[in-house]
């Protein structure tokens, strides 16, 4: 019986990047030596229902070709400037750091549809934003840059 598959944990994130917006992970099983993908889709990919199943049939097709997957999803279709121009509405001058915690609520929403579009596919999918990932960042809300990789922590299951 082949080994199931396991989805790649933070550590292997980390050691992948110095950084990582949102993203879904799908892992190799059976200790073969496979190729880490690692794809990105910018939010026109993911803008609706019918581009999110696309996008996941392309990370299912590449994960049963073998290869451990990681995936960089962007917000969907213009959900960003909605987000902005929204809290222009309620603030003149937002304040980074609540803006920056606004416009991570899109990409959270594209990285949670797309694990459940890749498990209706029969996979297992986890989503994980940067810091679930293990990724700290700066204090430069707006333009962070990786500051550490917080080496400790539960390994992603």
């Amino acid at each position: 019986m082949a080994a199931s598959p396991e989805p790649v944990g933070r550590k292997e994130i980390r050691q992948l990047w110095g950084w990582i917006d949102s993203g879904v992970c799908l892992g190799a099983g059976g200790g073969a030596v496979v190729a880490l993908v690692v794809q990105k889709y910018g939010g026109s990919s993911v803008a609706d229902a019918d581009g999110i199943k696309r996008v996941a049939q392309r990370i299912v097709a590449t994960r049963k070709a073998g290869d451990q997957v990681v995936v960089v999803v962007s917000a969907m279709g213009d959900s960003t400037d909605e987000l902005m121009d929204l809290a222009g509405q309620v603030s003149p001058l937002p304040p980074a750091r609540e803006l920056d915690m606004l416009l991570t609520a899109g990409e959270r929403i594209s990285m949670a549809l797309l694990a459940m579009a890749i498990a209706a596919l029969g996979l297992e999918a986890r989503s994980f934003t940067g810091s679930q990932a293990g990724v700290i960042t700066d204090a430069e809300h707006g333009r962070a840059g990786s500051s550490t990789s917080s080496p400790g922590g539960s390994q992603a299951p």
